[in-house]
């Protein structure tokens, strides 16, 4: 059928091209605080990190099988003290955490995947540990 509009046939029945959509991140939950705001803990989501946000190839990514939630994240919770980091609103809790490794970064030499790894972060004025351990 012949287009009215002055179009050729083949211009009318070639379909508009759009942007290709971006791929929606992969989520996953965390339990966090809204720092400054009392009593705000929550189920948050955030997209799931991934090895190369790490500069220089140092990236690990750990799913995490057990959390610990203990008096540093009440006081947290509080609002005694805390704070997001920069370009979020929410501070995620749970600084103990024990998991499996799931992919390293190419210069890292202290974790391989499938090994397990366990983590306890800094608490003010603190220093932070980090370990791992075989496979069991």
């Amino acid at each position: 059928m012949p287009s009215t509009d002055g179009e050729s046939a083949a211009t009318a029945a070639t379909p508009a091209r759009t942007p290709a959509a971006k791929a929606e991140p992969i989520m996953m939950k965390a339990v966090a605080v809204f720092p400054g705001t009392p009593n705000s803990m929550h189920l948050g989501q955030l997209a799931k990190p991934s090895v190369s946000d790490v500069p220089d190839g140092r990236g690990v990514l750990v799913k995490v099988l057990k959390v610990g939630v203990d008096g540093t994240d009440k006081e947290i919770n509080a609002a005694e003290y805390g704070a997001a980091p920069p370009g979020y609103d929410f501070l995620v809790t749970g600084h103990e955490s024990f998991g499996r490794v799931e992919a390293v970064g190419p210069n890292v030499t202290s974790s391989r995947p499938a090994t397990t790894s366990w983590r306890l972060c800094a608490v003010p004025d603190r220093a932070s540990t980090t370990g791992s351990a075989p496979t069991t």
